[in-house]
């Protein structure tokens, strides 16, 4: 330590640095009493800034500049004038040395923020120019950015005059390493102007936003003698900047406009236009809402970049651009000029065909986007979509989700065009025909495609598709594979839903599937959708049925809901019998009565065993249309049985008048419940906007600097056009699906007697918060 001239100093560290707990203590205690005495400031900021070298040292320097840092933050003003300059010329000689840099920094920041400082002021502007050297101008380049990040709006009005000169020092012959400093000061630079008040220097960054861009420019083309890896982190620094700079509504235009040309610039590096194209693509939201003008040059762009020509990176990179704008325009003839003269499909096509797993999603993905905004124009290549539909359906045979993705082109294809509808017909009825005669992974997929197919299909249908239908119920009966019996079972709901006549040519299959899938050797899985088959059997030919079958297709209804177990067939299987109910109380009430079932030791009557299922698995039923086709359906049991003493023998024990109104009661109660969850979910709603509306109208530098973030894709992309399922159809199109049960229930609870006085409170209870629900809503909630 000899030859640490403050020898004083150099103790009060190591004892701030001790290990014992008490020399530390009373370390601190000196350290307090010394801070701003004559003198101390000066002699540690000198120690700290330009102290001894060794690495012995070093530790007692940082805790130096940290000491200096914590005066000058908050003790700056007590120091005596000497002590100050003592400091700054200290801060000054200490500039540059890479050790303590960090740390020195702030403290000039710091002391920067305090008041003018002409000695720094004329080091960073000399250091700027193009005579000081790297080294010293890396330096002083670090500082400015110091200076900008710690620094109060008076240092960033000083540091206005030195951007100039940092341009000038970015475009000049100077190393790589260099260069991204600099545009880290001016990203720094940006971002601290338009963040402040300063509506001058906000314009200032707006005026020279474009030459720094062509300093942006210059520095990813770079220079043939620069190594690979000084290129490449000049373009992760380039992107970096523009992306930070389109935070700022004000900037985005220009800022984006650097990407644009980067990735249309084929002299430029493939790995700089592949991350130019991301760029886009990340900023999609920004550039839809900003600057809808460059919508038409980034597509141009990005159809350019997918050429077969490309690098494979670059094609893929433009393809994502390409399908994200394509959204943003509505310009049909742009759209049709891009897709066909500009060889879009031609070079997505290409892409599809020899693309690897990966790939080959984006392709679909990409398609199914192109073929919702532009059907007509998809409609004209038909000749070449549907052939190359079938290839990578071929292709993939063993892909499931390569196949659900072809799946999803298909259904937009069928949806958008009849033109395309008919094509892909034609295409894929004999792929379907030959796949459901083969391997059950195929015969699988096969029907999901059938299904795909059917939804549009021209009606009546043609003898293919009766032809596949046939084969489809020949290949199910051999099955007993969950998903396949589920891909047969919707399909079949669809082919009757859309052609009952045709269906009826193939009753006597249809029934002997209904039977299997009710029967005991399936599990629930596999006859998971069961119940909207044999509802529309009924719905569609149960007059043509013999009452013997009725009866015997009603007992394997009842048994298997008795033996159910999943919660969706359990309630589906329930609607079934409520929707007989609704339609011939008498009839289905007669007919499962005379209906006798075996049930574990036992032989039951079949209506018994019916409603006391129903009652025990009525809490399950909480799906909207099952709700109001079940619980109303009760309500017109629990009418008969009070007035027909034989059915209320016939129901048993468990299914008496007072358990039927209990579960209508719930009934109501649920409604109830859902009913206030929801009013009180809107209510939450308007006031979280409120409040969003209130802090927007407080703080109106929020709409100049827009973020990323407040600019949401409103796209949606449905993966099968803009149709639900086929049982979603199938339960919008009943007519109870509407029914305001609420009010039903209510209407129909307030005439009921009861003599059980809890259950009579409940039900005025419930009828009373029905009605109040009502009164503030204007009406019963649906």
């Amino acid at each position: 330590m000899a030859e640490w001239h403050d020898q004083e100093l150099c103790r009060l560290l190591l004892s701030l640095n001790s290990a014992e707990r008490s020399e530390r203590q009373q370390a601190e205690q000196a350290l307090e009493g010394a801070k701003c005495s004559a003198g101390f400031a000066a002699r540690c900021s000198a120690f700290g800034a330009c102290g001894p070298s060794s690495q012995e040292a070093l530790p007692l320097r940082q805790l130096a500049m940290t000491i200096v840092r914590q005066i000058t933050q908050k003790n700056w003003s007590q120091l005596a004038a000497a002590d100050q300059s003592a400091c700054r010329e200290a801060l000054l000689r200490g500039l540059g040395q890479a050790s303590i840099e960090g740390l020195l920094l702030i403290c000039i920041a710091n002391v920067r923020s305090a008041g003018a400082w002409p000695d720094l002021d004329l080091r960073l502007s000399q250091g700027l120019s193009l005579k000081s050297g790297d080294a010293e101008a890396n330096t002083c380049v670090e500082c400015i950015i110091a200076l900008l990040e710690e620094g109060n709006l008076d240092v960033l009005k000083s540091l206005g005059q030195l951007q100039a000169p940092l341009l000038q020092l970015v475009s000049s012959e100077v190393t790589p390493a260099l260069r991204r400093t600099c545009v880290r000061a001016h990203l720094q630079s940006v971002t601290a102007v338009m963040t402040s008040q300063h509506t001058e220097a906000q314009q200032g960054v707006e005026h020279t936003l474009p030459q720094w861009l062509e300093a942006y420019a210059k520095l990813c083309e770079g220079q043939s003698s620069w190594p690979p890896t000084e290129r490449i982190k000049n373009t992760f620094a380039v992107l970096q900047a523009v992306t930070a700079l389109c935070r700022f509504r004000e900037l985005v235009p220009t800022a984006l406009s650097l990407a644009a040309k980067l990735s249309g610039d084929k002299a430029a590096p493939e790995f700089l236009r592949a991350r130019a194209f991301s760029l886009l693509h990340r900023l999609g939201d920004t550039v839809t809402a900003l600057v809808t003008q460059e919508v038409p040059h980034l597509l141009e762009a990005a159809a350019a970049g997918l050429a077969p020509s490309e690098p494979l990176i670059v094609r893929v990179s433009a393809c994502r651009v390409f399908c994200r704008f394509l959204t943003a325009t509505a310009d049909e003839t742009l759209r049709e000029d891009l897709l066909l003269k500009k060889g879009v499909l031609a070079s997505l096509g290409a892409l599809l065909r020899d693309a690897d797993e990966e790939l080959l999603h984006l392709c679909l993905e990409s398609l199914c986007i192109i073929v919702k905004k532009c059907p007509k124009t998809m409609a004209a290549v038909e000749g070449d979509l549907c052939p190359l539909t079938v290839q990578i359906w071929r292709r993939c045979a063993a892909d499931p989700m390569v196949h659900m993705q072809v799946l999803d082109l298909v259904s937009c294809c069928v949806f958008v065009d009849q033109r395309l509808q008919r094509a892909m017909e034609e295409h894929l009825l004999p792929v379907v025909h030959s796949d459901l005669q083969s391997e059950p992974h195929l015969a699988c997929s096969a029907m999901g495609l059938f299904g795909v197919l059917l939804k549009h299909s021209a009606v009546p249908f043609g003898p293919e598709v009766l032809n596949c239908a046939g084969l489809l119920l020949a290949k199910a009966m051999q099955s007993d594979e969950s998903m396949m019996l589920q891909n047969a079972c919707e399909t079949l709901v669809l082919l009757v839903q859309r052609s009952a006549s045709q269906g009826a040519e193939l009753l006597e299959q249809l029934l002997r599937f209904a039977e299997r899938l009710l029967g005991p050797d399936l599990e629930d899985d596999a006859c998971l959708y069961v119940g909207p088959l044999a509802m529309l059997l009924f719905a569609n030919y149960g007059r043509m049925l013999p009452a013997q079958l009725q009866v015997g297709l009603l007992q394997a209804l009842v048994l298997r809901l008795a033996r159910a177990e999943r919660p969706y067939l359990r309630q589906e299987l329930v609607v079934v019998f409520a929707r007989l109910l609704h339609e011939d109380l008498n009839g289905s009430l007669q007919a499962l009565a005379g209906m006798e079932v075996p049930a574990k030791d036992a032989i039951r009557g079949g209506l018994e065993l019916l409603m006391s299922t129903w009652l025990a698995v009525a809490p399950e039923i909480r799906a909207r249309r099952a709700r109001n086709v079940t619980v109303s359906a009760l309500c017109r049991v629990h009418e008969r049985s009070k007035e027909d003493s034989q059915l209320r023998s016939l129901l048993g024990e468990a299914a008496t008048p007072e358990r039927l109104l209990q579960a209508i009661l719930s009934g109501l109660e649920f409604e109830n419940l859902r009913c206030g969850q929801l009013r009180e979910a809107e209510r939450n709603q308007v006031l979280e906007d409120s409040d969003e509306e209130d802090e927007e109208a407080d703080d109106e530098t929020r709409k100049q600097n827009v973020l990323l973030s407040d600019f949401l894709d409103l796209e949606d992309v449905d993966s099968d056009g803009s149709e639900g399922d086929t049982f979603q159809d199938l339960e919008r199109k009943d007519p109870l699906a509407e029914m305001d049960l609420q009010k039903v229930l209510a209407q129909y609870l307030v005439n009921q007697e009861c003599q059980d006085p809890e259950l009579r409170q409940r039900m005025m209870q419930a009828i009373q918060e029905a009605s109040s629900l009502v009164s503030m809503s204007g009406g019963y909630a649906q």
